[in-house]
């Protein structure tokens, strides 16, 4: 998650907060779209993926800007401390 505090986008399989918060193209990258895909199937998906993300920032910087800005807006202001401890705070101490 800190990676986006700093233009980072993320590539990952849809789990935890990634299944939240991913628009696939937009804000980063999804690898695989479901939880019962064979090894096979995701690591295929992971290189092509990858080859896209490569693709983007080489080929079109405007996106991978766009998509920079996306990911800073999409995921800073839901994912940070304060969130965090207020969240615990009312699941589990009130």
């Amino acid at each position: 998650m800190k990676v986006t505090f700093n233009g980072g986008m993320n590539m990952s399989v849809l789990d935890g907060w990634w299944r939240e918060v991913c628009r696939h193209r937009t804000n980063g990258w999804a690898i695989g779209d479901d939880e019962d895909t064979s090894d096979e199937e995701t690591a295929a998906d992971f290189y092509a993926v990858l080859e896209e993300a490569v693709t983007t920032y080489y080929a079109n910087r405007p996106q991978w800007l766009r998509m920079m800005k996306a990911s800073i807006c999409d995921c800073a202001p839901r994912f940070n401390t304060q969130r965090t401890v207020k969240e615990y705070l009312d699941r589990y101490y009130r």
